[in-house]
């Protein structure tokens, strides 16, 4: 069974078992992260978040073709449609995804990531990248907090990394 790493959690990468995998354009890249994080996504959803300025028919003509270039990156059939409209990834597979796992955030989601003339795209990532951030520092403010821990250095890397992500945040200066 194929094991498909997506780290996302930092600038982005894609292994399949272990091997670097590059597609060939952004808008491949995007949808395959959109929906590995979303887990489901209708073709019209697709379509829309990538190609809102074309017509339907070129848009769903570009959906094909972008799916087709992930089959092909791949060798695998990595994107299904369960269903005759919705797209998913291929639970034959095992998956390995970072964002599931805040403890693993090293950057921001899909740190310099960017897909040109994909407004609605850029404007959901945006939203993520601030949502996924938040869980992150209240997760960290909660360890500084309520760490029972005696060992100061684990506290000082908490803190630290706390400061990083964010320095202007009153509550963490005693």
């Amino acid at each position: 069974m194929a094991t498909i790493t997506l780290l996302l959690l930092q600038t982005p990468r894609i292994l399949l078992d272990g091997t670097p995998i590059t597609l060939p354009f952004k808008k491949a890249e995007g949808l395959l992260y959109y929906i590995a994080i979303k887990k489901t996504i209708s073709r019209e959803q697709a379509a829309a978040l990538f190609w809102a300025s074309n017509d339907e028919a070129t848009a769903k003509k570009n959906l094909r073709h972008t799916l087709y270039t992930i089959k092909k990156a791949f060798q695998l059939d990595l994107i299904v449609s369960p269903q005759k409209q919705l797209l998913s990834l291929n639970p034959e597979f095992q998956y390995e995804l970072d964002y599931a796992h805040t403890e693993l955030y090293q950057d921001e989601l899909l740190h310099g990531f960017y897909v040109k003339n994909a407004s609605e795209f850029e404007d959901w990532l945006a939203m993520e990248r601030t949502s996924i951030r938040e869980i992150y520092l209240r997760k960290l403010y909660g360890h500084m907090v309520n760490s029972s821990s005696q060992n100061i250095s684990e506290l000082e890397d908490y803190y630290a990394k706390y400061l990083k992500e964010d320095p202007l945040d009153e509550r963490v200066y005693f």
